[in-house]
């Protein structure tokens, strides 16, 4: 099962730091290898559309974790980071 992120080629006509930002989002996350961290594992573009692939997490965000419990102790932070 993946995720996949959706980004209209229109956007990049839009937002012409976009297209830097996706590299840096897709050459950072391909370094990464963490159980806490969504791992890259493709693009694919059409006519219209790229299509950035992910492992699925069904787990949710540590921003939503972080939002729903209002802070986070240090060693449990840690636990995320390593």
């Amino acid at each position: 099962m993946v995720a996949i992120k959706v980004i209209k080629k229109e956007k990049f006509r839009e937002t012409p730091k976009l297209n830097e930002f996706l590299m840096n989002e897709i050459q950072t996350l391909s370094k990464i290898e963490s159980p806490h961290i969504v791992k890259f594992l493709e693009m694919l573009k059409t006519s219209n559309n790229m299509y950035l692939i992910y492992d699925f997490c069904n787990g949710g965000t540590l921003e939503n974790l972080i939002a729903k419990r209002k802070f986070l102790p240090e060693s449990e932070c840690l636990n995320y980071l390593s």
